[in-house]
């Protein structure tokens, strides 16, 4: 009787184990996710120029980011105060509301670097959604949500050692062959 107990508990142990193998395996690879987003999106009417209209506490704002090569340029419209930063020639610099820009200068102390893995799961909550998580050590980084019938980036989750900022996407619309949230 022990024995075929051993024995039952040794099938049943397999039987359930390898639905498991088989959902891990189904996982789209983080390249194959990542390709299925863009195309999902569509295409992008000019990658160089990014603008982004918001209201906020009843102030209108923009938020305009130019690319060039490595270099780019992203500019902060809050009502009457404009702020911006970005890279010129491997420099970084920043611009607050008052037009005062510094040059960013590297820590001179020898910390290195946070070393982040990136990792695609799938999850059945806060909703059905693969997840594209992007942390170091410390399981601070990024998470995108993504929905796996359609392949639009619906949640956003910025993970911080004392905060965790959410954002939530809605409203997708199509301009000009390009399909975006607009909430």
């Amino acid at each position: 009787m022990q024995q075929f107990t051993i024995v039952l508990l040794a099938v049943l142990v397999g039987a359930l184990s390898t639905p498991c193998r088989a959902a891990a395996d189904g996982l789209p690879t983080l390249e194959d996710l990542r390709a299925k987003i863009a195309a999902a999106a569509g295409t992008v009417p000019d990658p160089r120029f990014e603008q982004v209209r918001s209201t906020a506490f009843g102030v209108a704002g923009t938020q305009t980011t130019f690319h060039a090569g490595e270099d780019f340029r992203e500019t902060d419209v809050s009502g009457p105060l404009v702020s911006a930063h970005g890279r010129y020639h491997h420099q970084a610099w920043h611009q607050n509301a008052n037009g005062q820009t510094v040059l960013e200068q590297p820590d001179p102390g020898r910390s290195a670097a946070d070393t982040y893995v990136t990792t695609v799961s799938r999850v059945s909550a806060p909703f059905d959604a693969y997840v594209i998580a992007r942390l170091n050590g410390a399981r601070s980084g990024v998470k995108e949500y993504v929905d796996p019938t359609t392949y639009r980036i619906v949640r956003r989750d910025e993970i911080r050692p004392t905060e965790t900022t959410v954002f939530t996407y809605d409203d997708f619309r199509t301009v000009a062959g390009y399909t975006t949230a607009w909430h």
